[in-house]
């Protein structure tokens, strides 16, 4: 699963990819939707400590995850779901909350275009 954090800067009408971070899935594997989750709580890790760098006064955040189940969870209070899910919900709401995701399907998202060039030969 992978995280991906760029900026749109209005001065220069350009995209700037700030960072790009992937993790290998445990050896266990899960099924893909607990793997959209963990992609989601490393999004929320990355915004909460690096936006705070950038020391803007204003900006406006848009997350993105191509699995319509996140999403869902996240709408819900984290006690409403099974631990593993609880806990993940739970830190992505501490660090950006819920009301900036939005759905992106998988072969549009930034991240799927970086994970499909790393696998190449």
């Amino acid at each position: 699963y992978a995280a991906t954090l760029y900026a749109r800067f209005r001065v220069v009408k350009t995209f700037l990819l700030i960072y790009w971070y992937q993790r290998l899935p445990p050896i266990k594997k899960p099924s893909i939707v607990p793997l959209e989750l963990c992609g989601a709580v490393l999004l929320a890790k990355l915004v909460d400590s690096i936006m705070p760098q950038f020391n803007l006064k204003t900006y406006s955040l848009f997350l993105w995850s191509d699995s319509t189940i996140v999403l869902v969870w996240l709408k819900k209070p984290p006690c409403s779901w099974k631990t593993f899910i609880a806990n993940r919900v739970a830190t992505i709401l501490e660090k950006v909350g819920n009301t900036n995701w939005s759905h992106v399907v998988s072969q549009t998202s930034f991240t799927t275009a970086f994970n499909l060039s790393s696998n190449s030969p």
